[in-house]
């Protein structure tokens, strides 16, 4: 188990403990000692404060949704049932929690609040908004703990979206374009903090998966871009893709009983997926410029996510802008991250399937927002020696790909050793070599022979997607109204 999931068992042991038995007895004592124990070594290694935090669908622990076999899960929910009816969701634990402070709880669980609901100083329960988890001034947060808030709160706030929209009910696009305000604003502040987040968990949810797919788009658009409208935009396209699901499936309800599950769409519906979302978009923003930017791109964003296959929007009479490009790419990433554990056959998988120039584009900001390096990157190393990727073995090991040596530190010729930052941090990437010298090409060659069977080493290519240049036959939404009578 980890730490998270050892905090909500002991959680759903106790509170359980309220209603089987009687409080006094030994099983009980006992149940309650252990419990304590637990507690204060949790919060004596892992952390000073422990919270659970019950959100509609979603358990968050320390402000990051816990992964857990079903039964745990199931448990969770259940002592989100119990703390629904006693009025509160979020339950707090703080370093120096006693074990009567522990009893003190189950006593008020089990008095149903005839006590109250102050357990001691070490304990805190209370109700928080989900749509603002944290609940607190941001300003006042490290950039992890901001990540971690906007992280959560979208997540939730994803949820109640697709929720909402099978009852036709679209309040909370107002709360979406802000939180996509908020998460471009983190996409300069915190890049790292949100990426950790958005490579957590390879098996997440469909809101998770979304969220994902949001921190990779503006994460990468913004080494291209610092227009933070371009970079809302992206974020809003990722957050409200498919909203037009419910519609098309004919599982669109105004009278309050919307069904809680949306089918598979057909092919036909799915032709019908990207006006429906953009019409949707453009009814909650009352059609002012700004909001007929963020449908365009949603609009253009969900053509290109068609399952059935690749098709350019407006019949190929105008191409797509490239923020619905990275959104595509984003959402591809995350899709292939699911089902692949290795880092080099999902770069490879990726390029393959993207043929033309502007799609792999795209997917090389992603690896490059993520820190991944495509096997045959060129690369100069911080001790001055360059070399080629020639494998990145797990996503642990992103920041640390193996690379063969070309031109050793003393910049003399290599024969192609193996290295990594695990021999120390100089061995570490300083930087892709985006003009390999003549030299260097000529040592690759030498290097990387036909009878070297042992490694299998790609082609040398130029890692420079990470500039416009690829994307300069593509529009920006300055020519948004030129497209609307399109849609």
């Amino acid at each position: 188990m980890n730490p998270s999931v050892d905090f909500v068992v002991q959680l759903f042991r106790i509170l359980k403990l309220a209603g089987m038995h009687d409080l006094e007895n030994q099983a009980s004592v006992r149940a309650i000692d252990k419990s304590a124990e637990v507690f204060s070594g949790l919060l004596r290694t892992e952390t000073d404060v422990m919270s659970a935090l019950f959100a509609d669908d979603t358990v968050f622990v320390n402000g990051q949704p816990i992964r857990a076999e079903r039964q745990i899960y199931d448990n969770a929910m259940e002592i989100g049932e119990m703390f629904a009816r006693f009025g509160f969701n979020e339950i707090t634990l703080f370093r120096g929690v006693t074990r009567l402070e522990i009893g003190k709880l189950v006593q008020m669980t089990a008095r149903k609040g005839a006590m109250g609901w102050e357990a001691g100083p070490n304990i805190r329960l209370r109700y928080v908004d989900p749509s603002d988890i944290i609940g607190t001034d941001e300003a006042k947060l490290s950039p992890s703990e901001q990540a971690v808030s906007a992280y959560s709160t979208a997540v939730v706030m994803v949820q109640s979206l697709e929720r909402e929209a099978r009852l036709g009910d679209l309040r909370l696009l107002r709360q979406i374009k802000k939180l996509a305000q908020r998460l471009a604003n983190l996409a300069e502040s915190a890049p790292t903090e949100m990426m950790t987040l958005a490579l957590n968990d390879a098996g997440a949810d469909v809101a998770a998966a979304r969220v994902h797919a949001t921190i990779l788009a503006v994460t990468a658009a913004f080494q291209i871009t610092r227009d933070q409208h371009a970079l809302m935009r992206i974020a809003y396209a990722c957050l409200t893709l498919d909203l037009g699901k419910p519609r098309v499936s004919g599982m669109y309800r105004k009278d309050g009983f919307g069904t809680s599950v949306v089918p598979q769409l057909n092919a036909t519906m799915r032709a019908r997926l990207p006006a429906s979302t953009a019409l949707l978009l453009l009814e909650s923003g009352r059609a002012s410029d700004r909001a007929t930017g963020r449908a365009v791109t949603a609009y253009e964003a969900q053509w290109l996510s068609n399952k059935d296959e690749l098709q350019w929007p407006y019949e190929g009479k105008i191409n797509p802008n490239v923020e619905a490009i990275i959104v595509r790419a984003a959402f591809r990433f995350v899709e292939f991250r699911t089902h692949q554990e290795s880092p080099d056959v999902l770069m490879t998988d990726l390029m393959n399937s993207d043929r033309t120039r502007i799609l792999q584009a795209a997917s090389h900001l992603i690896f490059s927002a993520v820190g991944m390096f495509p096997a045959g990157t060129a690369v100069r190393l911080r001790n001055g020696a360059q070399g080629v990727v020639a494998t990145t073995p797990t996503f642990a090991d992103l920041s640390r790909p193996v690379v063969r040596l070309i031109i050793d530190e003393k910049r003399n010729p290599a024969n192609g050793e193996r290295v990594s930052a695990n021999l120390g941090p100089d061995w570490a990437i300083e930087a892709v070599i985006h003009d390999p010298s003549a030299t260097y090409r000529a040592r690759f060659r030498q290097v990387f022979v036909p009878h070297d069977a042992e490694e299998e080493i790609p082609t040398l290519h130029v890692a420079d997607a990470v500039t416009p240049d690829p994307f300069s036959d593509f529009g920006t939404l300055e020519r948004a109204t030129e497209v609307e009578d399109l849609i």
